[in-house]
């Protein structure tokens, strides 16, 4: 209770020691099997809210919240309760980014109005609803039109007038396609719902659009400079910190942890380890 109290909550952010305790304690109740009830289930999800109360978005904020994983990582032996500590610095130094919401619009192809009964919505769809690929899409149109087909084979899905790949994502077919299309611009550019055209494959005769297979990755934003990006991992090289997460890695089988924890690693500040992480590495 108290430590909701925004004078408290402030105490219990600057206090370091605190929020490594509230961790240790989060984590002790986290790990009970044997002896789990419904009181240590009730009292772990209360720390956890504390937990997420006091991490906020603040680089401040961050900082103790890595101080108290790396504490942490003293005092316990557990490879459970290690892994998830380290999900938890992830999670912190490199948040996972969000999957972009398109939306999306579907138009019966005019010349098949008397062999695809019935219509798609006229409101835009968004792909959260849909899926993350153009089969997903095509799959969506078969279920809701009560199409039997093939989902792979039986609807073709146009985009600007070119024939889409049911293996593309929608995201890229978007970016891609529809962004580059005079359609797009037509419908008012920003953030414009992509038009996708379907229907029956061959009822019109031998299809002669372009046929889209492949498409670039859509190029990332510059990256922000390391230094700055990584800033709030300075606090791994105060005290014996570092030395705690160099011994727990050594122990880490890199083959299968994943581009993650590589994302991870690369961000964290080892310049006061000398030489020891390069020769781990």
């Amino acid at each position: 209770g108290l430590v909701v109290v925004a004078p408290m909550m402030r105490h219990f952010k600057r206090n370091k020691e605190s929020l490594a305790n509230l961790l240790d304690a989060y984590l002790s109740l986290r790990g009970i099997i044997i002896q789990k009830t419904k009181l240590t289930t009730d009292c772990t999800a209360i720390l956890k809210q504390l937990l997420d109360l006091v991490i906020t978005e603040s680089d401040a904020d961050k900082r103790s919240f890595i101080c108290a994983c790396l504490t942490n990582f003293g005092r316990t032996f557990s490879t459970q309760t290690r892994k998830f500590l380290m999900e938890q610095l992830i999670a912190v130094i490199c948040p996972p980014k969000p999957e972009p919401v398109h939306h999306l619009l579907f138009k019966k192809k005019s010349t098949q109005e008397d062999f695809i009964r019935g219509h798609m919505s006229r409101h835009p769809y968004p792909s959260t609803e849909i899926g993350t690929t153009m089969r997903d899409v095509s799959t969506r149109i078969c279920r809701d039109l009560d199409l039997v087909l093939d989902a792979d084979f039986g609807l073709e899905l146009l985009v600007a007038n070119k024939i889409i790949s049911l293996d593309l994502p929608i995201a890229l077919v978007y970016e891609r396609v529809w962004r580059n299309s005079q359609a797009y611009h037509d419908a008012g550019g920003g953030e414009a719902p992509m038009l996708v055209v379907y229907r029956l494959q061959g009822l019109d005769g031998e299809a002669t659009e372009e046929i889209v297979e492949t498409l670039e990755p859509v190029e990332q934003d510059q990256e922000e400079d390391a230094a700055a990006k990584f800033q709030v991992t300075d606090v791994v090289s105060e005290g014996d910190t570092a030395d705690v997460l160099l011994e727990y890695l050594r122990g880490v089988d890199f083959r299968s942890c994943g581009d993650v924890l590589l994302e991870y690693l690369r961000g964290v500040d080892f310049r006061s380890c000398g030489d020891v992480l390069l020769e781990y590495l």
